[in-house]
């Protein structure tokens, strides 16, 4: 199908302001291109695009929806490199190219972008993935290295994570983990991992443990946390999922960390048309 081997879009978006143009205002204009299985390569993308590999520790996450989300989705799935195509968001995104290339049963993907930041200066990043299937296992590494310039091209700082992450499944039940390092003045180091059961067909479990050291510091991280950056914390999740009852869907989850924790339950209301 061309529609969705080939997509391309312009966004536009004004920076500041309640909707009327005034002075200091600007508008901020993007677009993005990506193709899809054009012979070895699986993606293309170019303008702005997101990345996402392993389950959040790197690069990018699965885990964006809040937590009682995580139940209602696989929450095991990488996504690669996509469009970004959100007028609402300046900031969850990059801006370059990207290419993912299928050779065998291995994924390689490389990712290059470029984007202005505060006080004049460049934020360069640069990512790698490679992603292998065998059967019912599946590894994948990634690496993500951000230099800082100023217009002058003088390095203000440099940043980088790295990491290995792997799934396994097994009938009803799926294993899945990543470890990565940091390194910014010192080095730090994070970890998830998580197992999914699924005993009957309207059932989920989920259980996820995580412990990040308080030294690991990467800005592109966006794994499983009770704060808003990925760093410094220790804990646990458990979550179920329901579905039972007729037309409706019902989710709990409860997350314990070393300061606190949370609890939610939610239904949904399903309609049969769906």
């Amino acid at each position: 199908n061309y529609q969705n081997r080939v997509q391309a879009g312009v966004t536009a978006m004004m920076a500041t302001g309640d909707g009327q143009l005034a002075m200091g205002e600007r508008w901020d204009y993007g677009g993005y291109i990506q193709l899809k299985d054009i012979g070895p390569m699986r993606t293309i993308v170019a303008g702005n695009y997101q990345a996402s590999f392993g389950y959040g520790l790197v690069v990018g996450s699965p885990f964006k929806r809040g937590k009682i989300a995580y139940i209602q989705s696989t929450a095991t799935t990488d996504e690669g490199l996509k469009k970004f195509s959100s007028v609402g968001d300046s900031y969850n995104y990059f801006h370059g190219v990207g290419a993912t290339a299928r050779v065998k049963w291995a994924d390689l993907s490389a990712f290059y972008s470029l984007r202005q930041g505060k006080e004049e200066a460049w934020n360069h990043v640069v990512g790698v993935n490679a992603t292998a299937r065998w059967r019912k296992l599946k590894v994948g590494v990634t690496g993500v290295a951000s230099l800082k310039s100023n217009v002058e091209s003088q390095k203000l700082s440099d940043k980088g994570a790295m990491g290995a992450n792997v799934r396994y499944n097994w009938g009803k039940v799926d294993v899945w983990g990543e470890v990565a390092a940091s390194h910014t003045e010192q080095w730090g180091w994070g970890t998830i991992m998580g197992v999914r059961v699924n005993p009957i067909s309207d059932l989920n479990l989920l259980a996820i443990y995580r412990y990040y050291s308080p030294e690991y510091e990467n800005i592109y991280a966006n794994a499983l946390s009770s704060k808003i950056r990925v760093y410094n914390e220790h804990g646990g999740y458990l979550g179920v999922e329901y579905n039972r009852l007729r037309n409706w869907q019902l989710s709990l989850f409860g997350d314990v960390w070393k300061e606190g924790y949370e609890t939610m339950a939610q239904a949904d209301f399903i309609s049969p048309k769906d």
